[in-house]
């Protein structure tokens, strides 16, 4: 009896044991609940992400459409199952706010959150154009330069962007990434360097000849943005050198000069004269061109030319495995710059004087001052009038100097001119 009645003590003390902790577990003080959360713009819609870590809880995501005045539940998440949630029932341009509730001993609600729904911009694309089929050709019309620098410049090459526009955008973040071979660069914005053409398109006027790229766009709506686009192919910039042609300084040969910004491979230079097909006359590797620190331009001095005799030459530019053309130019090599006879006249270089001054006599580059003069070193065999039409007299040669000067209208620190002066070399003939 004695013993029977040990066990059943010991029973009951193990029962009040396990009483005991049941007790104290079901009355436990709860835990407090956040319903914190975030919003932001993903490819497919708005994405909802909770900042909670605490499990044994419910929570209640709610959205309110713009044309609504009450929130509709969107979707329920218990224990935490996922922390992030994508709302796909939305729509770009379109304001949305959103609620969460966190049910668990107690409710806790959070503050509503708006987001403008914007979507990603798509079909990205990236091209090489020219000034002139962007801009149009009153682009340079109040440049006051010549036809032939103003024909060079308008079929300059300028980098196109181009994609879909996003309902509800009003600007886009352009970014760039530099491309070195495999390795591709961070992606930086570029608002700043970049031109907008139209509401979904846009010129990079930054880019460096030879260097590849590749881009995204982002819209944006007030403090909103969308996320990145998929990113161009890897572009490459190929600038079309700009050729000019003079006679040398000592009559011996016939100068080109291009510009070119940027890294270069080679060039290859091509010539033709009347009657003829063009023939590749020389290559030369990018750092074998000579540079000229006044003009900024590159030169090449063909001396292989006969007296009287009409050229045409073009550049071609390699970079990489890509290549480009530059424009074509003529000349006529002679031991003189102009040959006229007497009583005619010759205009060749009335196009300084006409680059300058418009039809009204009006400077044509705004906010500079500039000036041409044209002076004959003997009157008794060649004239030139102040245009720079020059008249010959009586047979021989002479020199006339054109000297061209420049100035800031607003001198800025403090005033300055700058001049330029050119001889031309002039032959009057027998008539």
């Amino acid at each position: 009896m004695k013993k029977l009645l040990k066990v059943t003590s010991t029973v009951l003390a193990i029962l009040t044991v396990f009483l005991t902790v049941n007790v104290t577990t079901v009355f436990a003080a709860p835990q407090k609940v956040t319903a914190d959360f975030s919003v932001e713009n993903v490819s497919k819609g708005v994405k909802i992400k909770l900042n909670s870590n605490y499990k044994y809880a419910t929570y209640v995501i709610y959205r309110k459409n713009p044309a609504s005045n009450c929130y509709e539940e969107i979707k329920t998440v218990k224990n935490l199952s996922t922390k992030t949630f994508v709302d796909k029932k939305v729509k770009s341009g379109e304001t949305y706010n959103y609620k969460v509730s966190a049910i668990s001993y107690i409710v806790v609600d959070t503050k509503a959150k708006a987001i403008t729904r914007l979507d990603t911009p798509k079909n990205l694309t990236v091209k090489t154009d020219t000034y002139k089929n962007v801009w149009g050709e009153d682009f340079v019309v109040i440049s006051g330069l010549g036809q032939e620098y103003v024909d060079q410049l308008l079929n300059s090459k300028i980098t196109v962007l181009s994609w879909n526009k996003v309902k509800g955008a009003k600007s886009y973040n352009i970014y760039r990434a530099k491309v070195n071979g495999s390795k591709i660069g961070t992606y930086k914005k570029i608002n700043s360097k970049v031109s907008m053409l139209g509401k979904a398109e846009a010129a990079d006027t930054s880019v460096m000849s030879g260097q590849s790229y590749r881009y995204k766009v982002q819209a944006v709506k007030g403090k909103y943005q969308s996320t990145l686009s998929k990113a161009t192919k890897t572009y490459t910039f190929l600038e079309t050198p700009r050729l000019g042609a003079s006679l040398t300084s000592d009559y011996k040969g016939i100068k080109l000069s291009w510009v070119v910004d940027g890294y270069v491979d080679k060039y290859e230079i091509y010539r033709k004269a009347e009657g003829e097909t063009y023939k590749l006359i020389k290559k030369l590797k990018g750092d074998e061109i000579l540079y000229d620190k006044t003009t900024c331009m590159l030169n090449f001095v063909d001396n292989e030319v006969t007296l009287d005799t009409n050229y045409t030459y073009y550049v071609k530019m390699y970079v990489s495995n890509k290549s480009t053309n530059s424009n074509q130019v003529s000349i006529t090599f002679r031991d003189v710059d102009v040959i006229v006879k007497v009583g005619e006249t010759d205009s060749t270089y009335k196009k300084y004087y006409d680059e300058i001054y418009n039809v009204d006599g009006m400077l044509n580059l705004v906010g500079v001052s500039r000036d041409v003069t044209f002076t004959s070193a003997d009157e008794t065999i060649a004239t030139v009038t102040k245009e720079g039409v020059i008249t010959g007299i009586t047979p021989g040669e002479t020199t006339i100097t054109m000297v061209q000067s420049s100035a800031p209208v607003i001198p800025n620190p403090e005033p300055y001119t700058t001049y330029t002066k050119t001889n031309i070399k002039v032959r009057v003939t027998e008539v």
